[in-house]
């Protein structure tokens, strides 16, 4: 039976065993700067609102178990914009709050300065499977939320 390009509907278990051989999420690099103090003196320079960062804390399957990963989104009231960009490439998922942050501010800050950082969208992400995609359903496990399984399963096949 040829099971190319089909849907393969996999377990808790069996998802958190996969994740020993494959890294669904890797935290990207974040430059040495403090970018929440750049955007914001940007942005009082300019006298524009504040930008606004909202934390978001997942579990994702890390090393065969659900690990808690942070992530921001840096939201710019004058504009309506957010930040990291959907699409972008970076899901910017970290173990701790301040690098999320920072990656947000990062992002923000390049984009209102002018300024590019480096990508850490194409380098940082591409996956360590190669071959033809992989579709992956999977039934929610009983400490993960719905809409966290949502999340994951998103950016696990972007």
């Amino acid at each position: 039976m040829d099971t190319l390009g089909s849907t393969a509907h996999i377990s808790p278990t069996q998802l958190l065993a996969l994740s020993q051989f494959v890294t669904f999420v890797e935290e990207p690099e974040v430059l040495s700067d403090n970018y929440v103090s750049k955007l914001q003196e940007f942005v009082q320079k300019r006298h524009l609102d504040m930008p606004q960062f909202t934390m978001e804390s997942l579990n994702v399957p890390v090393a065969g178990k659900y690990r808690p990963r942070w992530r921001c989104i840096c939201s710019l009231p004058w504009s309506g914009e957010k930040f990291p960009e959907p699409g972008e490439g970076a899901i910017g998922l970290f173990v701790n709050s301040k690098e999320a942050k920072q990656f947000a501010a990062m992002k923000a800050f390049a984009h209102v300065a002018g300024h590019p950082t480096q990508d850490v969208s194409a380098a940082s992400f591409t996956s360590s499977v190669t071959g033809p995609s992989v579709y992956v359903v999977m039934t929610q496990p009983a400490d993960t939320s719905q809409s966290d399984m949502a999340k994951i399963m998103h950016w696990i096949t972007r």
